[in-house]
């Protein structure tokens, strides 16, 4: 899973309960749509007044839960071109929130490989949203759909709005505080200040999402990774 998810990474676990009209465009993570906790966090954000979509990025293609990941995935990333599959999904997002939802300001987050849609949509000029969330980023999978190693940093340094990083202690080194980078976003003028990039220690990758909530350090560090995420935000639109 080198192209995704890091070794030892939080297993895909079953829908949690939620109960917002959530308007469904599909799905930012690399499981099934609708998996774990996704809709709950969606669920949590529309009762405090955003409008929020899950975006069908892949029209229905994931993986299942016992699906072989390391042996699919290089195909499937193939399969789920960003600019051929991925982005036209995106613009009926932004269509609809602009259109259909009137919405004045538009962010993003997204969990593991939804991460990295978010990152790339960050590149865009000129820019659609005003701020991204990666949980758990693996923005390394932009080294594996376009170009190779190096090409992640490139991407990095493309970025035109201000990121919330936030890695579990498996995530790549890149993505840790005062690694690669964080020193990019940092040396940004336009986006620096407002950036971020924050290490969990005791949690592995997935565990926004997919972590296992009954445990106390789980949940707790789930909870200040959203915390932070709403301080992201609120920062970002002042």
């Amino acid at each position: 899973m080198s192209a995704c998810c890091p070794p030892e990474s939080e297993p895909a676990r079953p829908t949690s309960p939620f109960v917002g009209d959530i308007k469904q465009f599909g799905q930012t993570s690399l499981y099934v749509a609708g998996s774990a906790t996704a809709k709950e966090d969606a669920d949590r954000l529309g009762q405090e007044g955003y409008v929020v979509v899950i975006v069908d990025v892949t029209k229905g293609d994931y993986f299942k839960e016992d699906d072989d990941i390391k042996v699919l995935i290089g195909e499937w990333l193939i399969r789920t071109d960003y600019s051929t599959v991925l982005k036209p999904s995106i613009d009926d997002a932004i269509a609809y929130l602009k259109q259909e939802a009137q919405v004045d300001h538009i962010l993003s987050y997204g969990y593991c490989y939804g991460a990295w849609i978010g990152a790339r949509l960050s590149t865009d000029s000129p820019p659609r949203i005003e701020g991204h969330v990666s949980f758990h980023p693996s923005w390394l999978t932009e080294n594996s759909t376009n170009g190779g190693p190096g090409t992640m940093e490139k991407m990095t340094e493309a970025i035109k709005v201000p990121q919330l990083l936030l890695s579990g202690s498996n995530d790549p080194a890149q993505f840790h505080p005062g690694n690669s980078v964080e020193k990019i976003l940092k040396a940004n003028p336009t986006i620096g200040v407002l950036s971020q990039v924050v290490d969990y220690e005791y949690v592995k990758h997935g565990w926004v999402n997919r972590g296992d909530l009954s445990d106390e350090k789980v949940k707790a560090a789930a909870d200040d990774a959203w915390s932070r995420a709403r301080a992201f935000f609120a920062s970002v639109l002042a």
